[in-house]
């Protein structure tokens, strides 16, 4: 097992480790015990277990005319409809473990960047690219499933590899500066183009210029903390049902996609672990929902000023980091859990409220997670670009309410129609969007980014 670049100081160990792990292997025994099948396809796709035999004791235990039941919603599932045939014990767990999820093989890794290519290269910017796009090009062959069990401390096959694979280039990298001495110079800068980048990279050149190949400067720096602490503290209280860590596990897969795997600047920062937005939609109506966003949104856009929207001020660029946020918590939930029509409701609700600005962000969510509706069809052309948003801007002059405010800030940046935007964005009939009830009592995403600090009412909307 090769060394882990992780920090093992916040790992469990020990009585602790042994706790959790046994912990797991009861969990999962009561998942092998019941008779619900979203569980247990979760429960075979991250394999939180020790023992690989295990899952096959476990459903050794369950009636016979449970298996056939669970054989058969799986066949149904792989679109075969056929009548089961008699088969023993054994042959139905075997028919149930093969339908299930699969332990996926270890990925090929191999590097696109050696030192060699960077012997004759001045611009030591585009180096450290080229580094920092090889070793992701490898991150993005890992598994999230494999970054979890990586975190529980099981051994695991793609991130070893992963891990091995920049030892191997630490090893090439040294060897290649003690013979060219010249190169150190270089390198150190290289190293200072990658302190913001991959954490995986710098570490490589990080070591390599310490002459430390095998690591031993940096073998507790936790270059793979941003994602192992967060997902170890999942497993910190043992008072929640692992069904349940599950499903948040399958929801933040989406979000692990989201992060690091989209053909755009990857942002190292610690992975989010939070699934509030989720539990909200679960646990509250839509109603109380929309009515909550509504009142944030009044708030923030009633601390907008002209100028704001004619530079692009920073207050713009967090509203628009908050409204893509808004969009991609959307998608999360959407894609993996199974609440797109509670989500067109709450959309529909925003309609109503006259709130085209976070209406927007969860249309655009809903688009992200292919999710269509029979109910939107009348929505969509409000995120339409076709001539110019025509139809939302429509919309807007005729009813008024929260602007969506991109199109008017894309606008007024361009310099051409500032009055018009201004026009349209602060004399705008916003009744309809204001006149709500005390907000809802919650905590997700879309509140939290919005605090304002105390500062001049500027009140652009009017009443």
């Amino acid at each position: 097992m090769s060394p882990k670049l992780h920090s093992t100081e916040t790992a469990p160990s020990g009585g602790r480790e042994d706790t959790i792990l046994r912990w797991l292997e009861n969990e999962t025994l009561k998942i092998l015990q019941d008779d619900n099948l979203d569980d247990l396809k979760r429960l075979f796709r991250f394999r939180l277990y020790r023992d690989d035999s295990l899952p096959r004791s476990g459903l050794r235990d369950r009636p016979g005319v449970t298996l056939d039941t669970l054989l058969i919603l799986l066949r149904s599932e792989a679109g075969n409809q056929e009548p089961l045939p008699d088969l023993d014990v054994d042959q139905k767990i075997q028919g149930i473990l093969g339908l299930l999820p699969q332990r996926p093989p270890p990925p090929n890794l191999v590097w696109e960047w050696t030192p060699q290519d960077a012997l004759y290269k001045i611009d030591m910017e585009s180096v450290a690219t080229e580094i920092d796009r090889a070793s992701y090009l490898q991150f993005r062959q890992i598994p999230f499933e494999g970054w979890v069990r990586y975190a529980l401390g099981y051994p695991e096959a793609s991130v070893e590899k992963f891990l091995d694979q920049h030892h191997i280039l630490c090893r090439q990298l040294s060897c290649f500066i003690l013979n060219h001495p010249e190169a150190s110079k270089k390198f150190s800068q290289v190293e200072e183009e990658l302190r913001n980048r991959s954490s995986f990279a710098h570490w490589v050149v990080v070591n390599s210029l310490q002459q430390q190949p095998h690591g031993s400067i940096l073998s507790s720096s936790s270059c793979a903390k941003f994602i192992v602490e967060p997902l170890e503290k999942l497993f910190v209280n043992e008072d929640r049902e692992l069904s349940e860590i599950l499903k948040q596990l399958a929801l933040l897969s989406v979000r692990f996609q989201q992060s690091y795997m989209r053909e755009e600047e990857i942002h190292w920062e610690r992975f989010r672990t939070d699934t509030t937005f989720f539990t909200l939609l679960c646990s509250r109506s839509v109603q109380d929902i929309g009515c909550h966003i509504n009142i944030v949104d009044v708030d923030a856009f009633g601390r907008l000023c002209p100028q704001d929207v004619i530079d692009v001020s920073n207050y713009i660029r967090r509203l628009d980091t908050q409204w893509r946020n808004l969009c991609l918590e959307v998608e999360l939930v959407v894609a993996e859990g199974a609440l797109g029509h509670t989500v067109v409701d709450l959309a529909l609700h925003l309609y109503s409220l006259h709130n085209y600005h976070s209406l927007a962000a969860i249309l655009h969510g809903l688009k992200l997670a292919n999710f269509e509706s029979p109910r939107l069809l009348n929505l969509w052309p409000l995120i339409s670009a076709e001539q110019d948003y025509a139809f939302y801007r429509e919309a807007l002059a005729r009813i008024g309410g929260i602007p969506f405010l991109f199109p008017h800030a894309e606008e007024a940046h361009d310099g051409s129609h500032q009055e018009k935007v201004i026009r349209e964005l602060f004399y705008s009939n916003t009744d309809a969007a204001v006149s709500q009830e005390t907000p809802v009592e919650s905590h997700f995403e879309v509140e939290k980014s919005i605090q304002i600090d105390p500062i001049v009412d500027r009140r652009i909307l009017h009443r």
